[in-house]
């Protein structure tokens, strides 16, 4: 997978949330994720978090299922019939 720092999202509207102290994200677009939606998932598993695009405009953010609940719990919108499903063995 590539990463590739879009240059639409270094200025403007965007400007805040990609700072430059802030960790780098995989930027893919639509038609890449959907043709490597397996590899997409390789890298949220390895704890990256990648940016999806949609005509050059961010449309989600994909994140493990644990951080999601996590982060929707501290916004007061928790999963209560959520849970995560157990670890792979190896």
């Amino acid at each position: 997978m590539t990463i590739a720092v879009h240059p639409d999202l270094q200025g403007g509207p965007y400007a805040g949330p990609y700072t430059a102290d802030m960790a780098k994200r995989p930027i893919v677009g639509a038609q890449q994720a959907r043709e490597k939606f397996s590899d997409l998932l390789d890298t949220v598993a390895e704890d990256n978090h990648p940016v999806v695009l949609r005509r050059s405009t961010p449309a989600m953010v994909c994140v493990p299922p644990a951080w999601y609940k996590k982060a929707a719990e501290l916004i007061g919108d928790p999963w209560d019939d959520w849970s995560p499903p157990p670890p792979k063995d190896d």
